[in-house]
């Protein structure tokens, strides 16, 4: 029997380790274009073509009391570009290139809130989505 432990994830954005993860979704990667588009043609003959993108983007979102906001702010500001890995399991995502496109909105409340954090991949080298052991 599999098991997931969410205690069990790495995530490595220029070289620094994330922490702080909020709960519930706290991690969404995606490429940024389908890795094949189809072409029907007038009498139905059907190709395909590979696409050479190899971006993707990662919506990352932690808790407010994260330190490791105030990393994700610093490379904000300095626009650094570094190397991108996720891991967990038999699941490995990584990228040659990766940086931080945005800061999702501030915001504050009575509880403990969330903040959210936009990073691109560039020149991805692997997107392996497996199990858990």
């Amino acid at each position: 029997m599999a098991t997931y432990d969410p205690t069990g994830n790495l995530l490595v954005i220029c070289g620094r380790i994330a922490h702080g993860f909020a709960d519930g979704t706290f991690l969404s990667l995606a490429r940024r274009s389908p890795r094949f588009s189809t072409k029907v043609g007038a009498d139905g003959e059907v190709s395909r073509t590979k696409s050479a993108d190899q971006t993707g983007t990662v919506t990352l979102t932690l808790m407010q009391s994260s330190t490791f906001n105030e990393d994700m702010s610093l490379l904000l500001a300095s626009g650094e570009i570094g190397p991108f890995l996720y891991q967990e399991g038999r699941t490995v995502i990584a990228a040659g290139e990766c940086w931080i496109q945005n800061a999702g909105d501030v915001q504050r409340a009575k509880e403990e809130g969330e903040q959210e954090w936009e990073v691109a991949l560039g020149n991805m080298t692997t997107f392996n989505v497996a199990g858990n052991d």
